[in-house]
């Protein structure tokens, strides 16, 4: 853009008086910048944390996939202190009541590490999924369980099974003459397929 001589004094003059009044006007561009950052609506930043973060390839694309698929929609337009913790948990229980308890989970966590990432970027903003605990969103029983008395008692039967009919041999001898030797984890595997089959094997 062409700027005639007497435009050039005149914001000589401006910026002059600008420096004398204390406002320096690289300062003023500074945080010209800094307002445009922090403008950026939130789903820029969930974009830049995603892409910028050190993850894994599968877990980048998994947590893109749970922002697209439960965030995007609602968050993406919205401004960093427009998104609440009510407004988030309210989220949550709508991902949770369409039978995605762990996808509501994980999309709070998917906010509360892109706020995260924009508060290690020096703007002062309060991150709302710090007010939410995971397990007020949901909670998961472990899979893992003891086996009852009956089914321990399917167990060894069907592993005394196993050593009867030759599925090995415990003093190392070869079993029907194929050539194997001792081979646990055969007989374990017969025992435990006795006891998922309700013992039938046995």
């Amino acid at each position: 853009m062409a700027v005639s001589l007497a435009e050039a004094r005149l914001l000589l003059a401006h910026a002059r008086r600008a420096i004398q009044q204390g406002n320096s006007p690289s300062r003023s561009k500074v945080e010209r910048r800094v307002q445009a950052v922090e403008a950026l609506a939130f789903g820029k930043w969930a974009e830049k944390y995603v892409a910028e973060a050190t993850l894994a390839g599968s877990t980048r694309a998994m947590r893109r996939s749970v922002y697209d698929r439960n965030l995007a929609a609602e968050f993406d337009r919205l401004k960093l202190e427009e998104i609440t913790p009510s407004r988030l948990m309210a989220k949550c229980e709508k991902i949770k009541e369409r039978g995605a308890a762990a996808r509501a989970v994980q999309a709070r966590d998917i906010v509360l590490q892109a706020y995260r990432f924009v508060q290690a970027r020096g703007l002062k903003v309060d991150n709302p999924a710090e007010a939410i605990r995971p397990s007020a969103i949901a909670t998961f029983k472990p899979r893992d369980r003891a086996l009852t008395s009956g089914e321990i008692h399917v167990f060894f039967s069907a592993l005394e099974l196993g050593v009867q009919i030759g599925a090995f041999h415990t003093d190392g001898s070869p079993s029907g003459g194929d050539g194997r030797g001792f081979e646990p984890g055969a007989a374990f595997a017969h025992a435990g397929a006795a006891v998922f089959a309700g013992g039938e094997s046995a």
